[in-house]
């Protein structure tokens, strides 16, 4: 038995996608087609091995085309549009080669994609800006950086769910239970990957890249100079965790909403920095702006 085959004989005992919509099916195997596509150093689309982190979201990608069998369709025309896929760059090629025998050679542990107008004064000048989580929902940003970073959904089918009235009695659900994690205020945060990916100077219309070289040094002096600057925050310095919301729920506890994200942004493999406390839900936070000494010491600019 083939391993597609396998997977789908494995979806068919277990269809925890048979109650969601045919938009919400276009839409999963959408953002999955995102993760699996990869942008070569020769600047050509390629698509990821079923190996490592890979593996979880090619079987998915097998299940969600399997449910499409099953329901005899289709994605819908266009359900690509707007898509994170990344674009041929053929034209690039050299320079992707290039650049990434440069950042090797530089042993960066983080990295920070940006514009160089921005990232030079943080290497220069050691100038950061830090901001409220809830400026990344801004519909004016491109889909690979919009998200809403104060909720998460997950998503229990109902045949896993039991729900009963005050007095326990029994309630049937008729379709799968939606269930919104929200944080009750607003946080700091700072967004780093872990990887150097080339796709992301398209991702983050980025042009320049900060190479970190010192993980544990930069978030020292990150957490440092922000608690001087705006005193009072706990730091929170983690890699983030991506949510599947059809196949978290066996996991057993609750996401931890400040570093939890959609799989869809799953391939960015984020690391980030935050400052959290508890404030009013309505009190609005400004960008932050802090300066850090010596940042040329752990830290090196490369240009796409």
């Amino acid at each position: 038995m083939k391993l597609y085959e396998l997977w789908n004989h494995q979806y068919r005992q277990n269809r925890y996608l048979k109650d969601a919509t045919d938009n919400e099916i276009d839409q999963r195997i959408k953002y999955l087609i995102e993760n699996l596509t990869t942008l070569e150093l020769n600047g050509k689309i390629g698509l990821s091995s079923p190996s490592g982190d890979s593996h979880f979201l090619m079987e998915s990608f097998s299940h969600a085309n399997e449910e499409l069998r099953i329901r005899n369709r289709k994605p819908a025309q266009n359900f690509l549009k707007d898509s994170a896929i990344p674009t041929p760059q053929t034209d690039k090629s050299a320079k992707y080669k290039n650049l990434t025998l440069q950042v090797k050679s530089l042993n960066g542990e983080l990295f920070k994609f940006g514009k160089k107008k921005y990232l030079l004064p943080s290497l220069k000048n050691g100038l950061f800006r830090i901001s409220p989580a809830e400026s990344y929902n801004d519909p004016s940003l491109n889909h690979a950086i919009k998200d809403d970073e104060l909720s998460i959904e997950l998503i229990a089918p109902k045949d896993e769910v039991k729900l009963t009235t005050m007095n326990g009695d029994p309630i049937i659900p008729v379709s799968d239970i939606k269930m919104e994690f929200q944080l009750p205020s607003n946080y700091y945060v700072f967004c780093l990957s872990e990887t150097f990916n080339i796709r992301l100077f398209e991702d983050f219309e980025a042009d320049s890249c900060l190479v970190i070289n010192n993980a544990n040094e930069f978030v020292k002096r990150m957490q440092t100079e922000f608690n001087k600057t705006v005193p009072g925050w706990m730091p929170i310095a983690s890699p983030v965790e991506y949510v599947d919301p059809y196949r978290y729920s066996k996991n057993g506890r609750q996401p931890i909403v400040h570093i939890s994200k959609h799989i869809r942004y799953f391939y960015q493999k984020e690391f980030r920095l935050i400052w959290d406390k508890q404030i009013s839900k309505n009190t609005k936070l400004a960008h932050q702006h802090i300066y850090i000494k010596n940042m040329d010491e752990i830290c090196h600019l490369v240009e796409l």
